[in-house]
């Protein structure tokens, strides 16, 4: 559980490019993601998600990766996972801090943290790594 927590921070922490994010009550947030392409190039995916800046907008990073979707061949589990992941995102005001991203840890369901360790792993693993936030 440690570990898998530890892998949400720092994958909402790197695809954010250094924003912290906070969540809302405890359901799943699937839904919202739920109307993103299924069928994006995985160039086009990655891209997206390295375009992902320090000045990106939690509101902006929802709309940015929700507009390219994700590839076909995505997993049940990552996509569902990228699913919750934009509706954090949305949930978010633009001015976040580091505790609330405790929160938005602990209000994740343990089948909706599975599902974004498995998206930010399909990330990871199809993008040659996460970006990385500029120091």
């Amino acid at each position: 559980m440690l570990l898998e927590r530890t892998t949400i921070a720092a994958g909402v922490l790197v695809l954010t490019g250094g924003l912290v994010a906070c969540g809302g009550g405890g359901g799943s947030s699937a839904a919202a993601g739920a109307d993103a392409p299924q069928n994006a190039s995985q160039d086009a995916f990655c891209q997206a998600i390295q375009a992902l800046t320090l000045k990106s907008t939690p509101r902006e990073i929802a709309d940015q990766l929700t507009k390219v979707g994700t590839p076909s061949d995505i997993d049940a589990s990552a996509r569902r996972g990228f699913e919750v992941f934009l509706g954090k995102m949305r949930e978010l005001p633009d001015n976040t801090s580091a505790q609330d991203l405790t929160k938005m840890q602990t209000d994740l369901s343990s089948q909706d943290q599975t599902d974004v360790v498995a998206f930010l792993t399909y990330t990871q693993q199809e993008c040659n790594g996460l970006p990385t936030p500029p120091s």
